[in-house]
């Protein structure tokens, strides 16, 4: 899921970046908790100058460690409410439905992404986000990365719904993620 977190990322960063005074001031990711951290190599694969509109990730990204729970929190608090923070992404496993309303009022107040990450079992845990995505890694018979995507929860969203992403390095440079609708 790390990757295609990061992937996204990468293509809402080339949106912003196409109204560059607007991005230029705020392009900071930050990274909390171990568990949200990906690896340099993929790191390189999308938010590097060349991939990505001159994004250089080595200059951008903030990695915070935050071993326990409360330094998860206040170090997301602070960064989320930071007008020059663009996304942060957090480890978010164990937190109440008390502390995912600060963090949603943090990214308000900010104008800040503001991405939860939590392990599969606690995907019924009542939480504030504006959205709740299932992310699982599917097998291929080819040699391609695959996804099934399925957003649980949106305001107004009636029933769920799914795509099935893909990426590969076969795929051109510009378009190695797809992202589909399953029928």
């Amino acid at each position: 899921p790390l990757f295609l977190l990061t992937a996204i990322l990468r293509e809402k960063i080339a949106t912003k970046s196409s109204s560059y005074n607007e991005f230029k001031n705020k392009n900071l990711i930050i990274w909390i908790g171990e568990n949200s951290w990906p690896s340099p190599y993929l790191l390189d694969q999308f938010l590097s100058p060349t991939t990505c509109n001159n994004y250089n990730w080595f200059k951008n990204c903030i990695f915070i460690k935050a071993p326990k729970q409360t330094q998860r929190i206040v170090s997301a608090l602070h960064n989320l409410s930071n007008k020059a923070v663009f996304a942060v992404i957090i480890d978010s496993s164990g937190l109440s439905f008390i502390e995912t309303r600060k963090l949603q009022l943090a990214a308000q107040k900010g104008s800040s992404l503001g991405i939860l990450l939590r392990p599969p079992w606690e995907i019924n845990l009542p939480s504030t986000a504006q959205t709740r995505w299932k992310i699982q890694n599917l097998k291929s018979e080819t040699n391609t990365l695959t996804w099934s995507i399925e957003l649980l929860k949106a305001r107004g969203l009636v029933e769920s719904l799914s795509w099935y992403a893909e990426f590969s390095d076969e795929f051109e440079q510009e378009n190695r993620l797809h992202i589909l609708p399953v029928s």
